[in-house]
C-alpha cells in the first residue's frame, strides 16, 4: 500500500510529468540510503550516500541531514551496538560537508556559482550568499516562518502532507523532525515558485524524507490505526492524482497527437543537421540534437562558443534578451546580423518556427 501510495503521490508523480531532471534520481537513491542505514549495512549506506551526493551540488544537504539525523538519534537511544551508527553518520556529515564546499567552490570559480537568487527574500543589505541566508534565520526566526506559510505555500503543504495524512509529523521521537529540514529548506523557505509545485522536480528529495517518516511513523502506531489512516491517504492520493495529475499527464500526448504534422517537420529540419557537427541550438531543440558531437544552448552560450559551432538552430519564439541592445525587447534580429557577419547563411527555415543557420 505504502508503494502505491508513492507512485500516486502528488509530488512525485506530478514531478515526473514536467521532464527528465536529474533530482529525479534523489527519491531512489536517498530511500536506498535509508535502506542502508536501516538494515545496518555500510556497503549500501556508503554507496547510496556517495551516488547522492554525486546527483548535484545541492543534494549534499540531504546526506547532511540524514547524517544529524543518524547522530542524534544514537546519542539519544544509545546501545552499544549503535556505536556503528554514529561512526557511520559521523563520516556522512563531514564528507557532504566537505563535498558542498568543493562543488560550490568550483562553481563560484569556473561557472556562475550556486544559486542563491533563489533565497532572496532571506538576502539583505547587499548580501547574496548562503551565509546570509543562515543569518537571516538565527537573526530572524519569525521571518522563516512567515515565508513557509503563504498562500502558495499552504496549497503545497495541503498536497504533500495531506496524502500522507500528516504521518511524518505524527511521532513523539523527535529527533525525526530533523528530516523535515529539506522539505522546509528546499521547498517552504525559497520564493522561487517552483520549488514548491508539485509539478516540478524540486520535491524528489524531500519525497524520500517524507515516505521514509511516514513508514517508520506508521510503525509505531497500533494495527488498526494503520488502517484507518492508509484507507484515506490512498483515497485522497487517488482523487489529487485523477484530478491533478492525470488531467497534466495526457496534456503533451494530446498535443503531440493533435500537431503531429508541426512537430514532425521540426524533426524532419533537425534530422538535416549531420550526426557530427558542431552545433548551438536554442534550449527545447538542444534535447533532440543531443545525439551531436558538440552541443551549446544558445542561452547560455559564450559569443565565442556560438560562432565556432556550425549550425546555429533558432527558435523564433524563443527569448534572445541576452543578444538584444538595452531597451530592446528580443535580441533574434541582433543575433542574425552577428552571425551573417560571421559567414553564416539560412539553410532550412520553418515559417514562423525556426531557422537553421551554417557557418559557410
Amino acid at each position: 500500500i505504502i508503494c502505491a501510495l508513492l507512485l500516486l503521490y502528488p509530488a512525485f508523480s506530478g514531478g515526473t510529468g514536467y521532464d527528465i531532471h536529474e533530482n529525479c534520481f534523489l527519491t531512489p537513491l536517498i530511500l536506498w540510503l535509508f535502506y542502508g542505514i536501516d538494515r545496518r549495512n555500510t556497503v549500501i549506506t556508503a554507496i547510496a550516500a556517495i551516488l547522492t551526493l554525486m546527483v548535484k551540488e545541492d543534494a549534499a544537504v540531504y546526506v547532511a541531514v540524514i547524517a544529524l539525523w543518524l547522530i542524534i538519534k544514537t546519542l539519544l537511544h544509545f546501545k552499544k551496538p549503535e556505536l556503528k551508527h554514529l561512526i557511520t553518520g559521523t563520516i556522512m556529515l563531514c564528507i557532504s560537508i566537505l563535498w558542498f564546499l568543493l562543488a560550490t567552490g568550483y562553481l563560484a570559480k569556473f561557472g556562475d556559482g550556486v544559486m542563491t537568487n533563489r533565497y532572496e527574500n532571506f538576502m539583505y543589505d547587499g548580501f547574496s550568499s548562503l551565509i546570509t541566508v543562515i543569518k537571516s534565520v538565527i537573526l530572524c526566526p519569525m521571518k522563516a516562518i512567515y515565508e513557509c506559510v503563504d498562500i502558495e505555500k499552504i496549497e503545497y503543504i495541503i498536497l504533500t502532507m495531506l496524502p500522507l495524512m500528516g504521518l511524518p509529523l505524527l511521532t513523539r521521537r523527535y529527533e525525526r523532525y530533523i528530516l523535515l529540514i529539506p522539505y522546509i529548506l528546499v521547498n517552504l523557505m525559497s520564493d522561487y515558485p517552483y520549488q514548491h509545485d508539485v509539478f516540478f522536480q524540486y520535491s524528489f528529495g524531500s519525497t524520500a524524507c517524507l515516505m521514509y517518516l511516514t513508514v517508520v511513523n506508521l510503525a509505531d502506531l497500533m494495527s488498526n490505526w494503520r488502517r484507518s489512516m492508509l484507507i484515506p491517504a490512498i483515497i485522497i492520493s487517488l482523487v489529487c492524482f485523477s484530478s491533478l495529475i492525470i488531467p497534466k499527464a495526457i496534456r503533451y500526448p494530446k498535443n503531440y497527437i493533435k500537431y503531429n504534422k508541426h512537430y514532425q517537420s521540426i524533426q524532419d529540419a533537425l534530422e538535416t543537421i549531420p550526426s557530427k557537427a558542431k552545433v548551438t541550438a536554442t534550449t527545447f531543440y538542444t534535447s533532440y540534437l543531443s545525439q551531436r558531437e558538440v552541443i551549446y544552448d544558445l542561452n547560455y552560450a559564450t559569443k565565442e562558443h556560438v560562432l565556432e559551432t556550425e549550425y546555429v538552430v533558432i527558435s523564433l519564439s524563443a527569448d534572445l534578451k541576452k543578444y538584444a541592445d538595452k531597451g530592446k525587447e528580443n535580441g533574434l534580429e541582433k543575433l542574425v546580423e552577428l552571425l551573417k557577419d560571421y559567414g553564416y547563411n539560412a539553410v532550412n527555415e520553418i515559417e514562423n518556427v525556426l531557422v537553421i543557420y551554417k557557418k559557410q
